[in-house]
């Protein structure tokens, strides 16, 4: 028995196994906003009415839709190159 048959590598290609953590990262950002959604939901709905704590959570809320389109771009580009590159080796 050689030693390279006793390390247990796998044999997942490598650009699938970088696709999938990706993805998953993609995904933790996704539950990273809707965290943030709720918190900014929250704090305008507990202002009562004042308007510095309304222009806050109305400022969270506007750079959230920001930073969820930059990370669906990423999404998209992601998913476009890796299908490429998946594509273009086989």
């Amino acid at each position: 028995m050689s030693w390279t048959s006793s390390i247990n590598l796998g044999t997942a290609d490598p650009r699938v196994i970088v696709g999938n953590l990706i993805n998953s990262g993609l995904g933790y950002l996704g539950i990273i906003v809707v965290i943030i959604v709720l918190w900014a939901g929250f704090k305008w709905m507990t202002s009562g009415g004042k308007d510095d704590e309304v222009k806050s959570a109305r400022k969270i809320l506007i750079n959230l839709a920001i930073g969820l389109v930059i990370i669906l771009s990423a999404y998209s580009i992601v998913n476009f190159v890796i299908d490429a590159v998946s594509k273009a080796t086989k």
